[in-house]
């Protein structure tokens, strides 16, 4: 279960996924779309691109060799986890842009934050590190915007 959420939280794809479907049903609007996309880009920017680097802290099973590792053993730095980030700034998105599933999004984003330390990929502060600067991603993003679930998306 843990390596499915990891797999589909990869990249951002499920919350990619959730904004297409969302649009498909027309329960999200083009422009909130985009809010989610360029939380999701600002998010991979942060955390991969800029923390990571600066930060550079090893990975679980670099530091401690007889570290359980399920799946992939990535070759970049541990903090902070880019799936929390990713994860994170989307459910900001999509609970200000589909608050009807707030309390899904907020759950799968957890899980799979979860399950990266659970496979042995990252230390629990690299979790939360993830968690909060997706957070702040997700925020700095949606801002004050409101998309109201009642008007018909256009």
């Amino acid at each position: 279960v843990f390596l499915l959420l990891t797999d589909i939280g990869r990249g951002g794809a499920v919350w990619l996924a959730l904004g297409a479907v969302g649009l498909a049903l027309r329960r999200i609007r083009p422009m909130a779309a985009w809010q989610l996309c360029l939380a999701l880009v600002l998010a991979v920017l942060l955390s991969d691109g800029i923390v990571k680097p600066l930060v550079h802290s090893p990975r679980p099973y670099t530091a401690n060799p007889q570290a359980r590792v399920i799946g992939d053993r990535p070759a970049t730095a541990s903090f902070p986890s880019g799936h929390a980030a990713t994860s994170f700034a989307a459910a900001v998105a999509l609970g200000c842009i589909w608050p009807g599933g707030r309390l899904a999004w907020y759950l799968l984003a957890a899980l799979i934050s979860v399950s990266r330390w659970y496979l042995g990929a990252h230390y629990p502060i690299d979790v939360v590190g993830g968690a909060l600067l997706g957070l702040a991603c997700g925020y700095l993003v949606v801002g004050r915007t409101r998309w109201y679930p009642n008007e018909r998306a256009r």
